[in-house]
C-alpha cells in the first residue's frame, strides 16, 4: 500500500528480457537504504517486488500481466521515474490510499502553463475507468496523489502545483505520452457494490 507521495526520483540503469519477464535495475539515492529483497516499492505507480540489492541500484521482474497494463514495456534506460516506498502503519496519510494496481494506460493530450506556474494536464483514459473518476476525486498518474479539476465523456485534467512538477516525472510529461493511471480504490469496490445490487 501507497499513498501516492513520490520520495525521489530513480534512474533506470538497464531494462532486459529473459523467458518474457523484464528485469529492470533502477538507481536510487535514498529509497535503496528503506528497501530490502522482496519488500513493494511503486515505480511510476506499478507495485513492483525487489529481488535484488546492489549498492545504490535495485532489481525488479515485470511479467506479461503488468507489461499489458502499464507503461513498463516502453521503459528505456536512463529514463527517470518516480519512486515511493510501502507504506509502513505508523506513518501519515498524505496522498490518498494507492496500492499500486494500475487501472490502464492514459494519454496526456492537452498540457497548458497558467501564469502562476502551475500546469494542466488532460489525459484520456481507457474509456471504461471514466466511470470511476470525479471531479474532486483522487487519481493516481505514475504513482502521483492528485486532485481531479475537471472530468467529462473523454478525458480528465489535473493541476500541478510547481512542487508536484519539479519533485516528479509530471514535469517532463508532455502531449502524446503515455501515463499510468490507478482510479480510487473506494470508487471501485462502491461501483461493484452497486452493480451487484440486485
Amino acid at each position: 500500500m501507497f499513498t501516492g507521495i513520490v520520495k525521489e526520483l530513480g534512474l533506470i540503469e538497464s531494462v532486459n528480457s529473459e523467458n518474457n519477464i523484464l528485469k529492470v535495475a533502477i538507481s536510487s539515492l535514498n529509497s535503496i537504504k528503506k528497501l530490502n529483497i522482496d519488500d513493494s516499492v511503486s515505480v511510476n505507480g506499478i507495485c513492483l517486488t525487489v529481488t535484488k540489492k546492489i549498492d545504490q541500484i535495485f532489481e525488479a521482474q515485470i511479467i506479461e500481466e503488468t507489461i499489458s497494463k502499464t507503461t513498463a514495456g516502453f521503459w528505456k534506460p536512463l529514463e527517470k521515474v518516480n519512486l515511493e516506498t510501502s507504506l509502513q502503519l505508523n506513518d501519515g496519510l498524505s496522498g490518498h490510499l494507492v496500492q499500486g494496481h494500475v487501472d490502464g494506460i492514459g494519454e496526456i493530450v492537452g498540457r497548458s502553463e497558467n501564469s502562476d506556474s502551475s500546469v494542466v494536464l488532460r489525459v484520456r483514459p481507457n474509456p471504461d475507468l471514466l466511470i470511476y473518476i470525479v471531479n474532486k476525486g483522487s487519481i493516481t498518474l505514475d504513482g502521483v496523489s492528485l486532485t481531479v479539476s475537471d472530468v467529462d465523456d473523454e478525458y480528465f485534467e489535473v493541476s500541478l502545483i510547481p512542487h508536484t512538477l519539479s519533485a516528479t516525472t509530471l514535469g517532463f510529461k508532455d502531449i502524446g505520452e503515455l501515463i499510468n493511471v490507478e482510479v480510487d480504490v473506494i470508487a471501485k469496490y462502491v461501483s461493484n457494490y452497486m452493480n451487484n445490487l440486485n
